[in-house]
């Protein structure tokens, strides 16, 4: 068993195993991710592995803070800026983890924001690397 770093040669099996796993999203185009592994045997390439740069967000505020509409425009320019760093740092996509009682206030206004809810069937996992 090897791991080595994806070749371009590669694709072919990569699109393969992402049909393959029965998955219903969209395999993100390799100039996506910033590591690209795969592991091999003898008889070829079994598994890949495919980093994408996400970043967690965070949103603070003082809920009594003037009024509804001038809190959600100071989170629109917030999300303005913070996307503007996010894709000069080479992230793809934000992420904010809701506690229940949040998201029922707020999940309305990120969808305004264009922000997307996960497959509620799905689970997040983490890891912390350090």
């Amino acid at each position: 068993m090897k791991i080595r770093e994806y070749q371009p040669s590669d694709l072919a099996r990569i699109e393969q195993l992402h049909r393959e796993s029965g998955l219903d999203y969209v395999l993100p185009p390799m100039d996506e991710f910033f590591s690209k592994k795969v592991i091999e045997d003898d008889s070829g390439i079994g598994m890949a592995a495919l980093q994408r740069l996400s970043s967690e967000m965070y949103l603070l505020c003082d809920h009594s803070w003037r009024n509804p509409a001038w809190r959600l425009e100071s989170i629109r320019q917030l999300q303005r800026a913070c996307s503007f760093e996010a894709k000069l740092a080479g992230v793809q996509e934000f992420m904010s983890f809701l506690p229940p009682t949040v998201e029922k206030k707020f999940s309305k206004r990120l969808t305004e924001l264009g922000w997307s809810a996960c497959r509620p069937d799905w689970h997040c996992y983490f890891k912390k690397i350090f």
